[in-house]
């Protein structure tokens, strides 16, 4: 499983908001067996503005956040031949490089088209060309593009680089909920509050997220969209209101709820209302997810005694315990 895909719906606590500062992630270990892989610079065509964005530097640094890539540096690499012309493998093949994307980018009725092909340069074959369009103020998401097509074509699992990323950022003057790119670039704020945010979740279509802010003292979930900035208030029942989690068709949400005694799962419609409780039991029934086809839920509960994955019909019903593992906690004032 693809390691940055645990960005896609990140929750980054305890960051200092001074200035604002740009957000870097930054990846500090990897796969030994890292595969190894040059980005060559990508050439520029086109009367129209040249690109700001180093499109080769963006696929390289993708890439190797991953874990599963070992970039060269370009001071490593030889000089590349013009795009479009035979590549000689050898010569980069002699330099420890397995793989080699070379690549261009031309000015088309006011947007990019950037043109790549992925080589296998031990095999001194060609493993896949493809064309990305993008608008001029996109360029760096047809750069992301790229690095998802380069990784899929090399491990066999779809890319998350073209993603965002939601986070909170929070200290002790103010929390603010954020997105950026997947690599940190151009964080913009969502929502500024003097109070607690949690738990951030995407929708399917990546317009809308849903998260728990405690604007008023109580927790309470809302529903906001990313581009306008609209929002409203889907719960804020007594007690807990937690956990949100967007259906794969983005028509419902599961959610912790205690309206009615004890935490539970509960599903509702995306658009507010219809609340559907899904689970009873006299312990902390949390942090629900869906199937990918919808149909049912797994959840966190200490009903056995100690933390453990249930799952659960997305309808309702008897659930079914997944995990076995931990230290069971001993009762000592049951009847």
């Amino acid at each position: 499983m693809m390691k940055i895909r645990t960005l896609l719906i990140a929750w980054l606590l305890m960051l200092p908001l001074a200035a604002q500062a740009e957000l870097t992630i930054k990846i500090t270990g990897g796969n030994v067996d890292a595969i190894t892989i040059a980005i060559a610079p990508f050439e520029w065509e086109g009367g129209g503005t040249p690109p700001t964005a180093e499109f080769d530097r963006i696929i390289s640094d993708d890439l190797q956040r991953s874990g599963e890539f070992k970039p060269s540096s370009r001071s490593d690499q030889p000089p590349a031949a013009p795009f479009g012309q035979p590549v000689n493998h050898a010569t980069w093949r002699d330099r420890g490089i397995n793989n080699l994307v070379t690549g261009k980018v031309t000015s088309v009725a006011g947007r990019y088209r950037v043109e790549f092909v992925l080589h296998d340069t031990a095999g001194g074959k060609q493993i896949t060309k493809d064309t990305v369009y993008a608008a001029t103020k996109d360029q760096r998401f047809a750069a992301h593009h790229v690095a998802d097509l380069v990784y899929e074509a090399l491990t066999g699992e779809r890319g998350a680089f073209a993603t965002r990323i939601a986070f909170v950022v929070a200290n002790r003057r103010a929390n603010s909920l954020q997105v950026s790119d997947s690599d940190g670039h151009g964080a913009k704020t969502i929502l500024a509050t003097n109070d607690p945010i949690m738990s951030p979740s995407w929708s399917p279509n990546g317009k809308k997220l849903a998260y728990v802010s405690f604007e008023g003292g109580q927790p309470a979930i809302y529903v906001q969209n990313v581009e306008s900035g609209s929002r409203r208030k889907l719960t804020s029942f007594k007690g807990i209101n937690g956990a949100p989690a967007w259906s794969p068709d983005g028509s419902r949400l599961a959610m912790t709820l205690s309206k009615d005694g004890d935490p539970e799962i509960y599903v509702m419609s995306a658009g507010g209302g219809g609340v559907q409780r899904i689970t009873r039991s006299p312990g902390i029934d949390t942090e629900p997810s869906w199937s990918p086809d919808g149909n049912s839920l797994v959840f966190t509960s200490d009903r056995g005694g100690s933390p453990q994955i249930y799952r659960v019909s997305a309808a309702g019903g008897a659930p079914t315990r997944l995990t076995f593992e931990g230290i069971q906690l001993e009762c000592f004032l049951c009847p």
